[in-house]
């Protein structure tokens, strides 16, 4: 009697494990395919919830009714559909924005400390600036830009330090996004100061490339 007991409660445990894999699964997938849909945060975070919400009584309700190898069938499916779906988010586009950085110009000199500016086509947007010393194969995504209501942006970026970089040639480039967070996310667009990068994001607007030198 115990043993049934035990086997019986066990059972329920896997079960309820099942349709908890079930709904997990099935919000991923369903937050990958609104993503590439919906570009507004407030509204995807909003929508993803609701999402949640439905996909936990839908479970709730009919999960007992399923036997375990219809849920583990259904729970395969929908670990390959949102597999799928997050490939496709990662593979997807992003908005086109247009950025260039206007000082320095390339050939230009800079500082240790160089105040950057450029225009950006949507004032917006996430502008990021990262600065690549030749000697090195990283890179450094800088402080965040301010950018006006017009589209002007400034950004204080650091060429070396007071001992290190003087008379290098260093790369400076800007990348612009206006996508949600997922999609930011999943096309490695999402990036922070002081972040070491040994690539960009495969998928970016790119600004105009400068080439500077620091001579002191």
């Amino acid at each position: 009697m115990l043993q049934s007991t035990m086997a019986t409660e066990r059972g329920q445990v896997i079960d309820t494990g099942i349709r908890i894999l079930d709904l997990v699964a099935a919000w991923i997938a369903i937050t990958a395919f609104l993503a590439s849909i919906v570009k507004q945060d407030p509204l995807l975070i909003f929508l993803m919830t609701v999402a949640a919400i439905a996909l936990a009584g839908i479970v709730y309700k009919i999960g007992p009714r399923v036997g375990r190898v219809p849920s583990l069938i259904i729970l395969t499916g929908l670990v390959v559909l949102a597999i799928i779906a997050w490939s496709l988010l990662a593979s997807s586009g992003v908005t086109p924005i247009k950025v260039n950085i206007t000082e320095p110009q390339d050939g230009g000199n800079v500082t240790m400390q160089y105040l950057v500016k450029g225009t950006v086509s949507d004032p917006n947007v996430r502008v990021y600036v990262i600065v690549h010393p030749l000697r090195v194969s990283e890179m450094w995504v800088q402080q965040p830009p301010i950018v006006d209501g017009t589209g002007n942006w400034q950004a204080s970026a650091n060429f070396g330090t007071e001992t290190l970089g003087i008379g290098e040639r260093y790369e400076l480039i800007a990348l612009a996004t206006n996508d949600n967070f997922l999609v930011t996310w999943a096309t490695g667009n999402s990036l922070s100061e002081g972040q070491k990068l040994t690539s960009l994001p495969r998928k970016s607007n790119r600004s105009n490339l400068a080439t500077v030198t620091r001579p002191k």
